[in-house]
């Protein structure tokens, strides 16, 4: 049986954190991904506007823009197909306060948020990609899709801000 001290030394292990408040929903959906997943998602984009090119004619142009911007979060969010739903984390802002009542704080006071998650693994270190799944920041889709060297027996911290965003139309 492996002790806590040997996972720490066999593994590497990415501590992710969302330092970005402005976002709505403000919560992203990510993974670890062993490749660049920005190539498929072009090959995949370049097929799906095809198919808008040709409805182009019978829209305007506002409704092409939104069926565009939100053909371009599903061909990102499309990568995500291959990750197996449990290898997919959720990860919260780790600032700010939320107003609401508990047993131990008086009904309307700010209450500190604390979160924070590590992720650890045995497989082989090298290059990962911290990926996100799209969401939207003033009315435009982005996503973080981040390199990472991970080394066997270290903490990997990343920080997604609004410094590292990816604004979808760029890719």
């Amino acid at each position: 049986m492996t002790t806590i001290e040997e996972f720490r030394q066999e593994s590497w292990r990415l501590h992710p954190s969302l330092d970005f408040e402005d976002l709505f929903p403000p919560a992203v959906l990510f993974a670890v991904f062993e490749s660049d997943p920005r190539p498929k998602f072009k090959d995949h984009l370049t097929k799906i506007l095809g198919e808008l090119e040709k409805q182009a004619s019978a829209s305007s142009a506002a409704d092409l823009q939104d069926v565009k911007q939100a053909r371009l979060s599903a061909s990102w969010d499309w990568v995500f197909r291959e990750i197996p739903g449990d290898q997919v984390g959720l990860l919260l802002p780790v600032h700010g306060q939320v107003t609401g009542a508990s047993r131990s704080h008086a009904e309307g006071q700010p209450l500190a948020r604390v979160y924070s998650i590590v992720i650890g693994s045995t497989s082989p270190p090298g290059t990962k990609w911290l990926v996100t799944r799209a969401t939207r920041y003033k009315q435009r889709p982005v996503c973080w899709c981040l390199p990472i060297n991970v080394q066997k027996g270290k903490v990997s911290e990343v920080s997604l801000s609004r410094g590292n965003m990816t604004e979808l139309e760029t890719l």
